[in-house]
């Protein structure tokens, strides 16, 4: 007996839909959008539903987000918090102390406090709606 399967080619195939997979896709649409291409992009993740297997909050610096969509606020992108206060704390079995100086390089001035989940849940719709193939419920072999 023979097994015969349903086969989607794609031009471009992304596997795992994390921050990074979708933010690349979507920017992949874009440029061939407006270079007048035309490709299939696909992405597949193992999750039942997108984000579902990012599950920590995560501090959200915008400046790659912005490329992709300046006015990504207007659109809705699911932020949590925005206005963050820095400090570093020596913490000790009876309580904490704040040092009185914090780096520069730890300072979040203008990020998010994001969940990672809700931001990849949207920005795999947004994907959706520039055309990509987003598959969630499928592993790759």
């Amino acid at each position: 007996m023979e097994e015969t399967r349903e086969a989607l080619e794609f031009d471009v195939l992304f596997i795992g839909a994390g921050p990074a997979n979708l933010a690349g896709a979507i920017h992949l649409m874009k440029l061939s959008q407006e270079t007048g291409r035309e490709i299939e992009i696909c992405l597949i993740d193992k999750a039942e539903t997108i984000g579902q297997h990012s599950l920590s909050g995560a501090v959200l610096d915008p400046k790659a987000l912005v490329e992709l969509y300046p006015d990504y606020v207007e659109q809705g992108c699911p932020i949590e918090e925005s206005d963050l206060r820095d400090g570093i704390y020596y913490l000790t079995p009876g309580g904490k102390f704040r040092l009185p100086y914090t780096p520069p390089y730890m300072h979040n001035d203008g990020c998010h406090i994001i969940s990672l989940s809700k931001f990849c849940g949207w920005l795999g719709e947004k994907a959706e709606e520039l055309g990509i193939m987003v598959f969630p419920g499928f592993s790759a072999v």
